[in-house]
């Protein structure tokens, strides 16, 4: 439904419908009552859910990013990183972590581990 019935036009599914302003605007009224009368909610398909409010450009970008995330080679410490973001695919399917807006904190927290630089590189500038 998401993915081809709902959208409004082939300019949508490169960039995305946008998120919904659910009873404040014209289009989240029809928006709210088209889903409690089909009882479909974008949250329920998660990654048809995002690419439905986001575009495919968005969608390809994001599973790039975790992907990427998942295969970076990391110290062994931080080996359960490639774990979670294999979760965080394979949980994308069956429930709707990326459209959530409390999951951005989750998944932020997951990058910022996986793309900091280790204590004993040389990268981190010393002051004298």
């Amino acid at each position: 439904y998401y993915t081809d019935e709902n959208q409004t036009n082939n300019i949508t599914r490169l960039f995305g419908n946008g998120v919904p302003a659910l009873g404040n605007s014209m289009w989240g009224q029809m928006f709210d009552s088209e889903t409690e009368d089909n009882g479909c909610y974008y949250a329920d398909v998660s990654w048809a859910g995002f690419y439905y409010l986001f575009g495919i450009f968005s969608t390809c970008a994001l599973l790039i990013l975790l992907i990427k995330a998942m295969m970076k080679k990391k110290k062994a410490n931080k080996r359960y990183l490639t774990y979670w973001f294999a979760f965080m695919i394979l949980y994308g399917i069956a429930a709707g972590p990326f459209v959530y807006f409390y999951q951005i904190f989750n998944l932020m927290i997951g990058l910022y581990l996986v793309y900091t630089p280790d204590e004993d590189s040389n990268s981190n500038i010393k002051l004298q």
